[in-house]
């Protein structure tokens, strides 16, 4: 059986396949490392805060020796 003049096959055609996106993940490597920028800035405002304290403190000794 033939398809009819100026007629489609019986099968439908399909749209060509489109590329998908890959699934959304966590970035924990990207999340880690932003973590241990966070740490390492605390750490560095912690010495600097013990810092200031110990310069007011030898400031106030100089101070107080004058």
């Amino acid at each position: 059986m033939a398809a009819p003049p100026g007629g489609s096959s019986a099968v439908p055609s399909l749209p060509p396949p489109s590329p998908k996106s890959p699934p959304r993940y966590p970035d924990l490597y990207g999340k880690r490392r932003e973590m241990a920028k966070v740490q390492m800035l605390e750490r560095e405002i912690g010495f600097l805060e013990v810092g200031f304290q110990f310069g007011k403190l030898l400031l106030i000794i100089v101070v107080s020796n004058c």
